[in-house]
């Protein structure tokens, strides 16, 4: 092997390189957050129906907002609280969002990215009257999401159903170099896990609190918080429009 193929990568191998370090960084930081720029719109299929809800506070750390941590405050002390900090109590759902846009790097079309959709009570009780009037299932479902002003929650307010498609059809969107099985790519992602709240002492820490006289955590210095990492899927998948 020379040593220009030691550092680097070309086509299709570059690619599906590019591809398992995505999954790997997903597993390793999470899945990202379905959002949208004000004046957008967006299709997403959802790939379940409950929601899982819960408390969580947006911090802004190095001058970036987007660091969501669960609050304690319904079982325990929250410092993030103490500190002034308002949580929200919000909703989350798996969904694939089929935006488009071309890879910079890479020039190729990204679409169909299995992504998180966190929603505010405006936008869950929208979707609670959607998912009554079908029938008490929203899995599987294509919606339009836009999100009209900067004002609305980030995913959109407004919520427009236009049909609902069968496992085989979803499938059509898992990518085809994906290292996910059926099964894996349909599951919604483990929200017990996903959210699971960190320890009162890291939670002191990320508020700039010091810790009680007397207790464990009392020398430990603050820290601060961490970014989220961001993934993208290939475009050799299908095309939700050729699907509706």
């Amino acid at each position: 092997m020379s040593q220009t193929a030691q550092w680097c990568k070309t086509g299709d191998e570059g690619f599906a390189h590019a591809q398992q370090l995505q999954e790997e960084a997903q597993a390793q930081y999470g899945p990202m957050r379905f959002w949208l720029k004000p004046g957008n719109s967006a299709k997403v299929t959802f790939l379940d129906t409950e929601g899982f809800y819960f408390n969580e506070h947006n911090l802004k750390i190095n001058g970036k907002w987007g660091n969501f941590y669960t609050c304690t405050k319904d079982f325990s002390e929250c410092p993030l609280c103490d500190s002034g900090d308002r949580s929200g109590y919000v909703c989350a759902y798996t969904v694939i969002d089929h935006s488009e846009y071309t890879s910079q790097k890479t020039g190729r079309i990204i679409k169909n990215q299995k992504k998180l959709l966190v929603v505010r009570p405006s936008v869950m009780n929208k979707l609670a009257r959607r998912r009554e009037s079908l029938e008490g299932n929203l899995t599987y479902g294509v919606f339009m999401f836009t999100r009209d002003k900067k004002e609305e929650c980030s995913t959109g307010e407004d919520i427009e159903y236009i049909k609902r498609l069968d496992r085989t059809d979803v499938l059509k969107f898992k990518p085809a170099d994906s290292k996910l099985s059926d099964e894996e790519f349909l599951a919604p992602f483990d929200y017990m896990k996903l959210f699971a709240p960190k320890s009162v002492d890291e939670l002191r820490k990320l508020s700039g609190q010091a810790a009680p006289v007397g207790s464990d955590a009392y020398s430990s210095a603050s820290g601060a918080g961490v970014s989220i990492a961001r993934n993208a899927e290939p475009a050799d998948e299908a095309s939700i429009d050729d699907l509706l």
